[in-house]
């Protein structure tokens, strides 16, 4: 986004992944003490809304700082690799695992989680292709990012809705 001229993540924010909702408060005894300023990002599912309500009226975080990835994917369900956008993260996982057009993950028809989609998919592709791994296709992003975003498709749609979701966090800054 900053080589595009536009809002990336504030670089006083670190990242720091804590494994989902119900770990939020072990990370907070861990660090909130320490005078950091956090906020959180959390995958959404329906089943997690209880949970991530009472997270929000806990006052275990500021108010405002618990976010969800549902609110910059525009599915009611998402986890963060639907900020992506679907056609994007299918083709980052095509070029991930090197699929044969006849084995490519197609965008899918439904607009339920991406994740969830492409591992059905990959349950239907023979014994030699590797099993899918949720990390990978990140990991490839991270390691060919400049020559897999050149020839993608959708790019600009997934950064402006990461730029919303960084101009929201750095807001949370003091």
């Amino acid at each position: 986004l900053r080589t595009r001229g536009r809002a990336g993540l504030d670089l006083r924010w670190t990242v720091c992944p804590t494994g989902g909702v119900d770990k939020i408060s072990a990370f907070m005894s861990l660090f909130g003490g320490n005078q950091l300023h956090v906020a959180v990002l959390l995958d959404f599912a329906s089943g997690q809304k209880r949970r991530v309500d009472e997270l929000r009226k806990s006052q275990l975080l500021q108010h405002g700082h618990v976010l969800t990835v549902d609110t910059y994917s525009g599915k009611a369900e998402a986890d963060i690799e639907d900020v992506l956008g679907d056609a994007l993260y299918v083709q980052l996982v095509n070029a991930c695992y090197g699929l044969k057009p006849k084995q490519a993950a197609a965008p899918p028809a439904s607009v339920g989680r991406i994740v969830k989609q492409v591992e059905e998919h990959f349950r239907t592709l023979p014994a030699d292709v590797d099993e899918f791994d949720h990390f990978r296709p990140s990991s490839y992003l991270l390691e060919n990012r400049l020559a897999f975003l050149k020839k993608a498709t959708g790019v600009d749609d997934a950064l402006a809705r990461f730029e919303r979701l960084f101009v929201d966090l750095n807001a949370l800054l003091k």
